[in-house]
């Protein structure tokens, strides 16, 4: 017999009834004998009278399970014959406890099971009609500790700290249908404190026979801790007068105690599934400069700073985009603990329109200093031009005032359509000229007999292109109103002008329908004050221009934009 394959057996060899050297040690540390065994008779032996039966049977091959001392036990026999003379009997001892045991338990849980709830948070144990206690892997756990021979003849309960309870798990004779809850805490041999919700109640057959006490544990600690967290976080808000409003953190200094709110997981965008400390330390890590943050909370932390209030960017875990926190920090003492106390506020949007608003304010500096230096520039102009009427007109006031007047309108309209806008920019073409002309028009006394006519096409320029234009055509007007039509008699007098745009450049078609310009007439040598201005606002834009009869007269002007 090949005995090494008997993994973890104890292995005794008997010569008739008396023991025999060689693995007497095994036996004897099975039973928990002292003495030797060798040359002892087997009826001597302190063993179960099972056993000794078992030994002492005639059978050459059997097989036994057997108690013995709590524990159970498969015994194996085989009868040694050599010639046809007996040698001897050889024992093999196995011990099956565990096996054993857990298939009694497994047997006893599901009996149970239907009378219990909720068995996947909780632990089940309980105490049969025989007074033997019945205790699960789960119980174990929650205990923090590992079976014991003794445990089904006692609570296991009593090898720790239990605190608040009476006696939930015994002496509950008159419990029927009711269940008996209780809140308990209790501390592990380990040291660790948990908190507990026990039930307890006996279970009867039909005829009122007593058949177990069922007893469950459920594990009530990371609700109590969250609550106590809640508690201190709502302490800490009353106290810090904290009114961010958003997410909120709390890390007791020096200890594993970390609370972060569902809030401040949102804001934060970390993973719900992780612990409150990873989901802080994920917090810390995600802000771009994260180095500086948490040197920032050290120097908070060892009293360096008594605050922290600063914007910092922050990187989310789950898009990558950057966001900015508003990021509120400071140490507060409650029932003398001491805790690093923080807020979250997502401000991105509030930054990003403080930041459009500063932007705004500068434009709008700028288009404040570039209208009033445009104003300046026009006032200039003007002055200019009547300083030109006084030298031109001396002795004709009536038509200093007239020409005036007509340009003082012509800066007016400037100021209402263009300077009332947002960036001095869109200037629509046609609608700006449409009332430049009708106001030129009632100015000079047309009694509404000249038509104008318009194809500008919706075009759109800025200020600084359309101000000399205007300019221009307030010119040409005037001339055709004053000397065009003079003496020339026409049923459908009109005036005609069109603003065109081609890639860089831009050209102006200006014609009436009135007698034309005289035929020896150069409108770079006229000494006409509106030619001369024209020349002048034409020299600004560095276009070029030509004039010339057809039908009335003709105007053409093309400059780069």
């Amino acid at each position: 017999m090949n005995f090494e394959k008997s993994i973890g057996a104890h292995v005794i060899f008997f010569d008739g009834n008396y023991c025999v050297n060689g693995y007497n040690d095994s036996f004897a540390n099975f039973f928990d004998i002292e003495e030797d065994l060798t040359g002892k008779h087997i009826g001597d032996l302190e063993m179960p009278a099972d056993f000794s039966d078992f030994i002492l049977s005639g059978e050459e091959e059997i097989e036994l399970s057997l108690n013995v001392k709590n524990r159970w036990i498969d015994v194996k026999k085989e009868t040694i014959n050599a010639n046809g003379t007996l040698i001897g009997h050889f024992f093999i001892l196995e011990d099956v406890t565990d096996q054993i045991t857990n298939n009694q338990e497994l047997i006893a849980l599901n009996s149970v099971i239907g009378d219990v709830q909720d068995v996947m948070s909780m632990s089940i144990h309980f105490k049969d009609a025989e007074g033997k206690y019945h205790w699960t892997p789960e119980t174990y756990a929650l205990i923090d500790r590992e079976p014991r021979l003794e445990d089904e003849n006692n609570n296991i309960f009593d090898s720790i700290t239990v605190q608040n309870l009476d006696n939930i798990a015994d002496n509950r004779p008159n419990i029927d249908d009711d269940v008996y809850v209780e809140d308990f805490t209790i501390i592990t041999e380990s040291g660790k404190t948990k908190y507990l919700r026990g039930t307890a109640h006996n279970v009867f057959d039909d005829e009122g026979n007593f058949l177990r006490l069922i007893m469950t544990a459920q594990d009530l600690t990371k609700e109590h801790l969250q609550e106590a967290n809640l508690k201190i976080l709502d302490s800490l808000m009353s106290d810090s007068n904290y009114q961010l409003g958003v997410g909120s953190y709390v890390h007791e200094v020096g200890s594993d105690y970390f609370c972060i709110s569902k809030e401040a997981v949102d804001i934060a965008e970390l993973n719900e599934n992780e612990d409150s400390h990873m989901q802080l330390k994920s917090l810390s890590g995600n802000f771009v400069d994260s180095d500086a943050f948490k040197k920032e909370v050290g120097k908070l932390i060892s009293g360096e700073l008594d605050k922290i209030d600063n914007v910092w960017e922050y990187k989310s875990p789950k898009t990558g985009q950057i966001k900015k926190l508003h990021v509120i920090n400071s140490i507060k003492v409650v029932g003398g603990r001491i805790f690093s106390f923080g807020g979250i506020k997502d401000v991105t949007s509030e930054m990003e329109k403080q930041e459009k608003l500063k932007h705004h304010n500068m434009e709008l500096e700028m288009l404040i200093r570039e209208s009033n230096h445009r104003i300046k520039n026009n006032l200039n102009l003007l002055l200019r031009f009547i300083s030109l009427e006084k030298r031109f007109n001396k002795n004709n006031p009536e038509k200093i005032i007239e020409n005036t007047v007509g340009r003082i309108e012509s800066f007016s309209l400037l100021h209402e359509k263009i300077y009332n806008v947002d960036n001095f920019k869109d200037i629509n073409v046609e609608e700006y000229l449409n009332s430049l002309i009708s106001g030129l028009y009632s100015i000079f006394g047309d009694d509404g007999s000249i038509n104008y006519n318009s194809n500008n096409n919706e075009l759109i320029l800025n200020s600084e292109i359309l101000v000399p234009l205007s300019l221009i055509i307030t010119e040409l007007v005037i001339n055709s109103i004053k000397y065009g039509y003079v003496d020339y008699e026409l049923d459908n007098k009109a005036i005609n002008v069109s603003v065109d745009k081609f890639d860089n450049k831009l050209i102006l078609h200006y014609s009436d329908n009135g007698k034309g310009l005289p035929k020896d007439f150069n409108p770079h040598k006229s000494i006409g004050l509106g030619w001369r201005i024209i020349n002048s606002l034409i020299s600004q834009l560095e276009g070029e221009y030509e004039v010339f009869n057809d039908d009335g007269m003709h105007f053409k002007l093309t400059f780069n934009i």
